[in-house]
């Protein structure tokens, strides 16, 4: 899944996308957070609890919107969405992370928006469909860490595996 999954400071949980730099499901309850993944072919339950899934997944708040960026939202839109799912640090967060928004031309950005969003959507289904192997035969946090080269050997080495 080319996004982290963390709990927000509200106590519900966000993933945001490494592609697109910026939340595409928020303000999830775990109940919500487990049929995304098993819509997204990241957890079958028949293997794995949704609390064993997130031991091994989950990523820290302060860690996963270190991801925060240009490409999909605004700057003001960002920092919107920090404090409504109840940041305590957003203004110095933003400063800190405001250079991102000055390398982007308005016009531009919604075009590639939405191609990236479409294929972070595809890349999620994909890798998904190979997440529940990868977890049975004991890879780690396949995504975080890994290169892409990394990470589409893995997957590649999946599919022969299951085609066999």
């Amino acid at each position: 899944m080319p996004g982290l999954i963390a709990k927000q400071p509200n106590g519900l949980y966000c993933r945001i996308s490494t592609v697109v730099e910026a939340p595409t499901h928020d303000n999830m309850t775990k109940e919500e957070l487990e049929d995304l993944l098993i819509t997204q072919r990241s957890l079958d339950i028949n293997l794995v609890t949704l609390e064993q899934w997130l031991a091994v997944y989950e990523v820290d708040f302060n860690l996963a919107i270190e991801q925060l960026g240009s490409a999909c939202s605004t700057f003001e839109e960002t920092k919107e969405w920090l404090v409504e799912v109840g940041y305590q640090h957003a203004d110095e967060f933003m400063e800190k992370i405001a250079y991102r928004w000055d390398e982007w031309e308005e016009d531009e950005e919604e075009e590639e928006c939405q191609i990236e969003m479409n294929l972070d959507r595809k890349a999620a289904e994909e890798f998904g469909k190979h997440f529940t192997k990868g977890f049975e035969v004991g890879f780690e946090n396949i995504v975080i860490g890994n290169t892409q080269e990394e990470i589409d050997q893995m997957a590649n080495a999946l599919k022969k595996e299951a085609s066999e």
